[in-house]
């Protein structure tokens, strides 16, 4: 699990960002948050509609050929609106569109072997009395909550729609250290082989998960994961501009290299059907992501201290990888000693010399022609070396 597909979907979708002709100055899934929405109005958009464009099985497998291989979906967010059908709430999906996502979205993964894990809000829930961010005052009795929604709505996920791979939580905020305590133990006592994300808080994680897209500048010692958006907001936001793919290619090679693992988000439209351009950009993607993810599976990370950064090197004894992140005609590398056999872009040898600058520093020079971005494989007849820095 390096790759994470990332699902923002919820009754936000359906707002698009804007309420009464005005952008929502946050994340678009707080849109209700942010304009102070009464719930009888927020749901309004959504019902009688649905994610009319949502095949389950359709929509894994294709997640499944982009590379993905774990998906993760907001199961209830903030909003306190489930993909579930729960017995504890009617404010869901299968009440107002007599459709359970998350129960169609399981049944597929199965059958394809994507593992799934589900996002869930455990502290905050604008609907049925948890906390709300930045005026906890207008939250409602949250013990009670945390009774009678949270510890049994974790039950229904985890015991209706079978292995669940991890639960992500998120904001934890002042929930007390013996309630989140509570929720690992309901979480293990279940299924023992769910994982538990980094912002259930408190300590209780299995592996940790950085701030939205922050890339940490060296390596953790517990395992970790970058949540990282293709756009400023995580739900759909109509008027969100996407990030270009050499800097979401580079982010991605930079958490790969310091020993992270990347959760990509895109946010479906109100009907289920993924915004044009954001699709086009994964499936852009896919090639030298899952080239690079290969890579790492046999090499190991080289620092280059000279200042490139679209530039990312592997190297396993006789192989040097390297991975460019933006497009270019022409890559020079500096300080290699080692002996060049050949230079190859998947099957394609790729024309290089090999010299010394006039200065007398080992060259490598290898013309791309607009193939990047790529992952290019240099073999050499020795082992790989470079130049000692400093």
């Amino acid at each position: 699990m390096k790759y994470g597909l990332f699902i923002h979907y919820g009754i936000y979708s359906f707002w698009e960002g804007r309420y009464q002709g005005e952008d929502c100055p946050f994340y678009s899934e707080w849109i209700q948050h942010s304009f102070s929405i009464p719930s009888q109005e927020y749901i309004r958009p959504a019902q009688g509609l649905g994610p009319e464009k949502f095949d389950a099985k359709s929509f894994v497998l294709w997640a499944k050929n982009q590379g993905f291989d774990y998906l993760v979906i907001t199961a209830k967010h903030h909003d306190g609106f489930c993909l579930f059908s729960s017995h504890h709430s009617q404010y869901n999906g299968q009440k107002f569109w007599g459709r359970d996502l998350i129960g169609e979205l399981s049944e597929a993964c199965k059958e394809v072997f994507l593992p799934l894990g589900l996002y869930y809000s455990q502290a905050q829930d604008w609907y049925h009395g948890g906390l709300r961010a930045y005026d906890e005052s207008r939250g409602g009795d949250f013990d009670e909550y945390f009774k009678r929604i949270c510890l049994p709505q974790l039950k229904e996920l985890l015991t209706n729609y079978g292995q669940i791979e991890l639960l992500w939580f998120d904001t934890p905020m002042s929930m007390k250290k013996e309630q989140i305590a509570q929720v690992r133990s309901l979480v293990k006592s279940l299924q023992p082989s769910c994982l538990v994300s980094g912002r259930i808080g408190k300590g209780f994680e299995d592996y940790l998960v950085t701030g939205d897209n922050m890339l940490p500048s060296s390596f953790y010692t517990k395992d970790w994961e970058m949540p990282m958006s293709l756009t400023d907001s995580w739900g759909y936001k109509k008027n969100d501009i996407l990030k270009p793919k050499e800097d979401v290619l580079r982010t991605i090679a930079r958490a790969f290299s310091r020993g992270g693992r990347v959760l990509l988000n895109i946010g479906p439209q109100g009907d289920f059907s993924l915004p044009a351009q954001g699709k086009i950009l994964l499936e852009r993607m896919k090639e030298p992501v899952v080239a690079l993810i290969k890579a790492m599976e046999k090499a190991e990370f080289v620092f280059y201290p000279y200042e490139d950064d679209n530039l990312f090197l592997l190297k396993d004894k006789k192989t040097l990888y390297l991975f460019i992140s933006d497009e270019r005609n022409f890559l020079g590398l500096y300080n290699l000693t080692s002996k060049v056999k050949e230079v190859t872009f998947k099957d394609e040898k790729i024309a290089f010399v090999q010299k010394r600058t006039l200065e007398g520093d080992p060259y490598l020079g290898i013309e791309l022609g607009k193939k990047a971005p790529c992952l290019l494989k240099v073999s050499a007849f020795d082992e790989i070396a470079f130049l000692p820095f400093g």
